[in-house]
């Protein structure tokens, strides 16, 4: 094998494996979004019985495993942030290989996709979109956990106060992971664009 065959067989494999853990890392967040608006769904149906068969401890807790989702995902979407950089490199590698004209790369690949996922660089309507499905899931983490504070307020003051410190502690970390990994990637994508391919 020449030198540069083995290099394409190396480039080739980095981007294969990494676009396959993109696809896992999604249907994983896929899963989560599912399970956690089914959580919400079915807790939520048990509303009439908070105070009764349901202790008001037990309802200020409840919004603790979307806080645990959330922030799971934010970690999630941090390494799919990151696999991006490193499949789009090895993908703009394979085409220089290929010799496709770089004014076509954005119609290929992750810059197609690109286009629409990522809200800085896709047109009004897919950005709309996209900050609707993040901020729509922040916004009912949120909602949800005020709801279920509010409801055992006039019960459990004291614990209402703590939990709601924690949660506000929750949504503050969540979304500082959430801008560390978009600044991240950006950093990357600099560096990626100073490279001559």
């Amino acid at each position: 094998m020449s030198d540069d065959t083995n290099k394409l067989t190396a480039l080739t494999a980095i981007y294969t494996a990494t676009r396959s853990d993109m696809s896992s890392i999604m249907n994983v967040s896929m899963a989560l979004l599912g399970a956690g608006a089914a959580y919400i769904a079915a807790t939520l149906a048990f509303a009439d019985k908070f105070g009764q068969d349901v202790s008001w401890i037990a309802v200020i807790l409840l919004p603790s495993p979307l806080w645990l989702v959330a922030a799971f995902h934010s970690l999630l979407l941090s390494i799919s942030m990151s696999h991006t950089v490193t499949a789009r490199y090895a993908e703009r590698r394979l085409l220089t290989y290929a010799e496709v004209e770089p004014l076509d790369w954005h119609h290929i690949g992750l810059e197609a996709g690109d286009r629409i996922m990522n809200f800085k660089r896709s047109r009004w309507s897919h950005a709309v979109m996209d900050l609707i499905i993040y901020g729509g899931a922040a916004a009912l983490v949120v909602a949800y956990s005020i709801y279920m504070l509010v409801k055992a307020w006039p019960n459990q003051t004291t614990w209402a106060v703590i939990f709601g410190c924690v949660y506000l502690g929750a949504a503050v970390s969540v979304g500082f992971s959430w801008g560390h990994g978009f600044s991240q990637v950006e950093k990357s994508e600099k560096t990626l664009l100073s490279i001559r391919y």
